[in-house]
């Protein structure tokens, strides 16, 4: 992990993400991408995929989509929060992985989560699925940090060293 990883990964680079308007938000995180691949903003343009409110994904794509790994985050924040853990924590944790991946892995910044996981659905709905993907959500919470997995496992806290 580089230097500007780890700033990058901390409570100073959720801090530097943050921010009362959504778009203000998007330019943050945008203006942090430092992978050197084209990224890409989907919005939905017509009515075929509805939606509450007006959706902005930021995609840093695979350069090798046959057998991708998508990995998201998602930007947006429950209404009146800041979201510095749900889910600043996410999006800078994928920051600071951005560069140093392999080719056929996909950075997905997905909004909509807190209006039941609109960005995720319309990324999936308009992109290759991926072969695999990986949700960063809630990356820590005060000085924890918790595995989730979905179905019958409860949530594991992993002790600190």
């Amino acid at each position: 992990m580089n230097s500007r990883t780890r700033s990058l990964v901390s409570r100073k680079g959720i801090s530097s993400i943050v921010a009362e308007n959504k778009y203000r938000r998007i330019e943050k995180i945008k203006s942090l991408i430092t992978r050197n691949y084209e990224i890409q903003i989907a919005q939905p343009t017509d009515h075929s995929f509805r939606t509450s409110s007006e959706l902005v994904n930021i995609i840093i794509p695979a350069r090798e989509q046959r057998h991708k790994l998508a990995i998201f985050a998602h930007h947006d924040v429950y209404p009146g929060s800041k979201g510095y853990n749900d889910n600043s924590s996410g999006v800078v944790t994928l920051l600071g992985i951005q560069n140093g991946l392999p080719e056929d892995v996909e950075l997905v910044f997905t909004d909509g989560e807190e209006n039941g996981g609109q960005g995720c659905r319309f990324y999936l709905e308009s992109n290759p699925t991926p072969s695999e993907a990986i949700n960063v959500d809630v990356v820590g919470l005060a000085g924890k940090i918790f595995y989730e997995r979905y179905g019958d496992l409860p949530t594991i806290e992993i002790p600190s060293a």
